[in-house]
């Protein structure tokens, strides 16, 4: 052992918690593999301190692909005892305060410049001996290494991130040092979604590419979960002064007090900035053991339980608490380290989030600019209220794991030692946020305070001074991130990076890009964005500013962008999706079945497809009152992927290509299919007359080959995008554009193409589909030895990095100012959005509110316009929409819910009322509805005006098809 070199853990001061994997074959090389196996067996358990005086350093067993291993976490934060968040003060005064022998730190040193005292000039920490409950004596040769900062600066990290309704994808932007020029491509890192407890370069070096990465673009669901270092957390609340358990992380501090002129010392107990993981969502992962799909997986649905939730982003609309949505709470899976059954059960949402994030909004929160100190901290931690936040919550659980995985990722070694720059500590500084172009302002806002609040929990556990960071490198400023500025919307995100590559080709002419693409004075830009939940489609007028350039400098312009136009359609992929599943996918792989199954059972078919329409039906209660949430894993697990092959298959495919059949095994596993199917069995054998005669399965997966007609595909494609591009197509010609801007993954789609050069009126060379455009070596996100964009959907994400880059002074060469959000709006008619409503029913006098050719013009100087408008006998349970005049065609978009109180009017009476409600147009804001008046009608005069809610509600329905599914499923 002396003759081998030790396996060190390098760590920087005051980065939080940094875990790394470590085979037990390489600390104890000679041991047997099965006594390594046999080791971890028997001390397979949560995290435990190393030693009595490390609680800092933890460690627990486990298997990582079959293979023993250590798992090992070292708290870098240092601090003094009273480093952390106040939660109890006993009322005792004692004369005098424990020597310093008898007190156990939770921190390792008191500070940086205390680390050599500590540990000496070599900054090391030996761990000599492998613990274990068998007390077995197992020599190792491990080493913690504090590295040096120097006293010099930590670089700066922007995190930008693009979480959409489908796939999310975030990108890490360093600073340059100061007097240094950095290119662009040089400082940005994408984001890397590893398992929780995972190291930075987990299968890194497996990888052809960044494309190639499972864990740099991954899905936007997310399900709720222990955290990592759950087991850690004190039991609320909070030991109460009860003896130190070293297990638990919790930090005593004697604070010397004066009481009524006596002098002594009072007992403080902290909860340390320690370990510390607050987000309970599980996203990502790829299909690691601990990643969202094979957790899901796992789970033991034949209890109810919500834990599940399809993309946040949809939901941000929604501040019902969930307990008026089912009468529910949110529950989690446990951690169940070293248990067989750890994801057989469910409990209550818990954990330091329950303390911090409060379910009736974030003013109730811990404030992160005043936290409870010894005067105000009783009454919180919030354990009193019952986890029922409302949906819209879940984008703040999902940024947290977002924003702690980009915290963990940033001070990583493998992450520093790989950057190309010398190794010292990150710090983030701001996070940047992308959002439709076609969002209200008000669902713009809820969700940027969703990640605000995100922003600020975050630092409440983690941070000493909880002032903003500084906005420029070196300035005095605070630890907390702050949610950037100015806002960019997605649409003028994805055009960046076409527009930056292009002007880069020309040597930097803005000047040559008008006249190539413009009249040389202006050029009018559209893009269409089609992503997972919603097209988006932005009109830019640019035009330029040059800037004069000093002496040995180049000059430097500006693009102004006009915005003339946003808007956007719930036509998009998820629809595309949701109608493949239906008519392709399903009826192909019941195919597979046993036709003779169905020959002599003849109402299986139906059966089945009633099971896809309903499964909340009262009769499917006896078979499995849980065929809801089955149902639903079945959609995330298998008929999603099974219908994004098919479409990526006709993405690569060429038109000469031949089109086999899908293979079921080369895309799922069979296990994630075998509940379903068993969901299947018992409703065929308890409900069809010949059930004795089932055998099943309705999917199999060994051998199925899903033939599906390309043709078939392709028809889909058409009658999901064809109108929605008829109706863009009309508005290019309009606005006379010189350049589309295609992005989206969807747009990948050969049909799509081919539909927009049919329709659209311009010339092929004007219309830039973004997959495949040779962007240059700058773009983050290509295949090794190539300049084009691979993926559609990095587009946006870049094209927001671009834009920080812009903001933070560090793109030299070019600069854009962000889209006007100024203008008063009047374009949008506003009346009932109904389902199942023909579009152009919705243009019906009797059904609108509100049309632009009766709304007043604003005149100079005006901020705000409004108009107001009364109706009688107004319906009580309607969705309020909205669309533009010249699409009609097109279903318009929900907008606001109006309703009674469910909790005074139950049940589905057509109540009806008298509303006033007023219309506004506001500078910076756009134009928005609100209620002014409620009176009880002649027909319903017991209905008290009171009990009538105005709520924001972008869905017909009470959820998305992906949370609450009803299928329609064709025929076999």
């Amino acid at each position: 052992m002396a003759d081998k070199a030790p396996t060190r853990i390098e760590i920087f001061p005051n980065t939080g918690p940094q875990t790394c994997v470590l085979p037990l074959k390489e600390l104890l090389p000679e041991r047997p593999d099965d006594f390594l196996t046999r080791l971890v067996e028997k001390n397979r358990a949560g995290w435990q301190p190393w030693a009595e005086i490390t609680p800092w350093i933890r460690y627990r067993f486990d298997f990582e692909n079959d293979t023993p291993v250590l798992f090992v976490a070292v708290e870098t934060n240092l601090g003094e005892p009273y480093r952390g968040l106040l939660v109890d003060v006993e009322d005792r005064l004692y004369e005098s305060a424990p020597d310093e022998e008898e007190f156990i730190p939770f921190y390792a040193a008191y500070d940086e410049f205390s680390i050599e005292e500590e540990y000496g000039n070599r900054r090391e920490i030996p761990l000599l001996s492998l613990p274990n409950q068998q007390g077995l004596d197992l020599p190792i040769n491990l080493v913690v290494q504090w590295e040096r900062s120097h006293g010099r600066l930590p670089i700066d990290v922007d995190l930008i991130v693009d979480l959409g309704n489908s796939r999310t994808v975030g990108l890490l932007l360093e600073t340059p040092d100061p007097g240094l020029e950095m290119p662009f491509e040089r400082r940005v890192r994408p984001l890397r979604f590893t398992p929780r407890g995972m190291p930075y370069e987990y299968q890194i070096d497996n990888q052809g590419g960044l494309l190639d990465d499972p864990y740099a673009i991954i899905n936007s669901w997310m399900i709720l979960h222990e955290t990592l270092f759950q087991d850690l957390e004190p039991e609320p609340p909070f030991a109460k002064i009860q003896p130190e358990d070293q297990s638990k992380k919790t930090s005593v501090y004697w604070a010397p007090a004066n009481r009524n002129g006596k002098k002594g010392y009072v007992k403080k107990v902290y909860i340390p900035h320690g370990f510390a993981e607050l987000s309970p969502a599980i996203i990502g992962g790829a299909r690691h053991s601990d990643g969202a799909e094979q957790i899901l997986a796992r789970a033991n649905l034949d209890r109810m339980a919500k834990f599940f939730l399809s993309s946040p982003k949809r939901y941000a609309w929604d501040s019902v608490p969930l307990s008026e949505r089912g009468g529910t709470v949110w529950m989690q899976i446990p951690n169940g380290y070293g248990a067989e059954d750890g994801y057989n059960s469910f409990q209550e949402l818990n954990g330091l989030i329950r303390c911090f994030m409060h379910p009736e909004g974030s003013q109730f929160d811990w404030n992160v600019e005043t936290p409870p100190d010894e005067e105000r901290f009783r009454g919180v931690p919030l354990l009193g209220t019952a986890p029922t936040y409302p949906r819209r919550d879940a984008i703040c659980w999902f940024a947290l794991s977002v924003i702690e995985a980009a915290y963990r990722q940033i001070n990583a070694p493998g992450y520093i030692h790989t950057s190309q720059r010398e190794p010292r500590p990150r710090r983030l500084r701001k996070v940047r946020v992308s959002y439709p172009a076609g969002w209200t302002d008000e669902e713009r806002s809820r969700y940027l305070e969703q990640w605000q609040r995100a922003l600020n929990l975050f630092s409440l556990i983690r941070f000493e001074n909880l002032d903003p960071i500084a906005e420029r490198t070196g300035e005095k400023g605070g630890d907390r991130p702050i949610l950037a500025d100015p806002p960019l919307d997605e649409a003028v995100c994805s055009q960046l990076p076409i527009i930056y590559s292009d002007i880069s080709s020309l040597g930097n002419s803005c000047s040559d890009w008008l006249h190539l693409y413009g009249n040389g004075r202006v050029v009018t830009v559209m893009n269409v964005d089609i992503g997972g939940g919603t097209t988006d489609m932005a009109i830019n007028r640019y035009r330029a500013e040059n800037h004069p350039a000093g002496i040995g400098q180049q000059q430097k312009f500006e693009l102004i962008p006009d915005l003339r136009f946003r808007h956007g359609s719930r036509i998009a992929g998820d629809m595309l999706v949701k109608t493949i599943i239906e008519e392709l996918v399903v009826p192909a792989w019941l195919r597979n079945s046993s036709s003779q199954a169905f020959e002599k059972i003849t109402d299986a078919e139906q059966l089945i497809r009633y099971l896809f329409q309903t499964p909340t039906d009262a009769n499917l209660m006896g078979v499995d009152a849980k065929a809801m949430s089955k149902l639903v894993r079945f959609l995330r697990l298998c008929l999603i992927p099974l219908a994004n092959a098919l479409l990526g298959r006709l993405s690569e495919a060429k038109e000469t290509d031949g089109w086999g059949p899908l293979i079921v095994e080369d895309i799922i596993e069979p296990r994630f299919v075998e509940d379903f199917n068993k969901l299947v069995d018992r409703l065929v054998k308890v409900k069809s007359v010949n059930g004795r005669l089932w055998r099943g399965p309705a999917f199999p997966v060994e051998g199925a080959r899903l033939t599906i007609d390309r043709d078939a595909l392709v028809r889909c494609i058409d009658r999901t995008f064809s109108g929605l591009l008829d109706t863009l197509s009309d508005l290019a010609g309009r606005h006379r554009c010189d350049l589309v801007i295609v992005s989206g993954k969807p747009s990948e789609l050969p049909r799509i193409r081919e539909l927009m050069l049919r329709k659209f009126p311009l010339l092929p060379q004007r219309i830039i589909h973004v997959k495949s455009f040779p962007a240059g070596h700058w773009y983050p996100f290509k295949r090794l030895g190539s300049d084009r964009i691979t993926d559609a959907k990095t587009c946006t994400v870049v094209g927001a990095a671009l834009f920080q880059d812009i903001c933070n002074g560090n793109l030299n060469t070019f600069t854009i100012r962000p889209a006007d959000r100024s203008e008063l709006s009047r374009r949008f008619c506003w009346g009932f959005a109904r389902r199942n409503m023909l579009p152009r029913d919705f243009f019906n006098s009797n059904n609108l509110l509100f049309r632009p050719s009766e709304l007043p013009r604003p005149q100079s100087g005006q901020d705000r316009v409004e108009f107001e408008k009364s109706f009688a006998d107004f319906p009580l349970n309607i969705r309020i929409g909205r669309q533009i005049e010249t699409m009609r065609d097109l279903q318009p978009d929900p907008v606001y819910e109006v309703s009674l109180d469910p909790s005074r009017y139950p049940g589905a009476q057509p109540y009806t009322a008298d509303v006033t409600l007023r219309w506004v147009s506001e500078r910076g804001k756009g134009e928005y509805i609100e209620l002014v008046k409620v009176s009880p009608s002649t027909r319903f005069p017991e209905i008290d005006p009171a009990a009538v809610r105005f709520l924001l509600n972008t869905l017909l329905e009470e959820s998305f098809w992906l949370d609450d599914p009803s299928l329609e499923i064709a025929s076999v």
